[in-house]
């Protein structure tokens, strides 16, 4: 004989209080995180003076904390200055088959230099970024070619309006670019 908790149809109340149970908890624990998250974001931006404290204007810790929070997460920088030449090495961690644009290239170097603007830091007569990028080839295969070489004078960098400047001109104020045969220049 079938018992009353066998047929179907039966218990579904009790599992749909269940679900709205589950639910009600998720709801709570995703609005625990979004408010923690926030919190983490308000900590984080504690007004004004946090980063100049930790890394104050002017100084080449802080140059190199501005050149990376310019950069994306997949991407590193070594930052050397020698003889008032200060080299942005920036190195690609993802490989990929697209070719990378000239106007990626264009778009992250202005980033960058308008972080080291932001800096304050000014002990270098000349700027060199140079990109490399992994790049898998039609076999599969990973090779880290350097895409992209710019290099800028710091007199030409100081007349730039950085609210206004467009990324398409950066080839133009460049004292010095190259770019791979595999970067897409038609854009």
């Amino acid at each position: 004989m079938i018992s009353e908790s066998d047929k179907p149809g039966s218990g579904c109340g009790s599992m749909l209080l269940g679900c709205a149970g589950l639910c009600l908890v998720g709801l709570v624990l995703v609005m625990f995180l979004l408010n923690l998250s926030s919190d983490e974001d308000a900590n984080s931006k504690q007004g004004p003076g946090s980063i100049e404290e930790e890394f104050p204007a002017g100084t080449e810790e802080r140059l190199r904390f501005e050149v990376q929070q310019a950069l994306s997460s997949v991407k590193a920088a070594r930052v050397t200055l020698e003889n008032g030449e200060l080299k942005i090495v920036i190195t690609g961690k993802d490989a990929s088959r697209a070719a990378p644009t000239e106007a990626d290239f264009q778009i992250e170097n202005t980033r960058i230099l308008k972080g080291i603007h932001e800096s304050g830091f000014n002990d270098f007569s000349t700027i060199e970024l140079i990109s490399f990028v992994p790049i898998l080839d039609k076999f599969g295969n990973e090779k880290l070619l350097n895409v992209s070489t710019m290099v800028f004078d710091r007199p030409t960098l100081d007349q730039i309006n950085w609210e206004n400047f467009r990324h398409v001109d950066l080839t133009s104020i460049a004292a010095d670019f190259t770019f791979h045969e595999v970067v897409n220049r038609s854009e």
